[in-house]
């Protein structure tokens, strides 16, 4: 995945990191969690391990610089 900076727009992510880029758009100010995430991108929102993946996903757009944590 490219960082933020280095890409032409969401069009250069993957198909799961441009879905949860318009769920966290849809989101706005509400924020986009990682249970939520799992759910986005068709896992088990119940399982602890899905939801990290999707936790993980979220981290590694925030450290792209294509989402800000607050």
């Amino acid at each position: 995945m490219p960082h933020r900076e280095d890409a032409d727009g969401v069009g250069d992510l993957s198909v799961d990191y441009q879905a949860l880029m318009t769920a966290a758009a849809e989101a706005g100010a509400d924020g986009l969690g990682a249970r939520w995430a799992a759910v986005v991108l068709g896992t088990d929102s119940a399982s602890v391990s899905r939801v990290e993946g999707a936790r993980a996903r979220l981290k590694r757009l925030v450290e792209r610089g294509w989402l800000v944590e607050e």
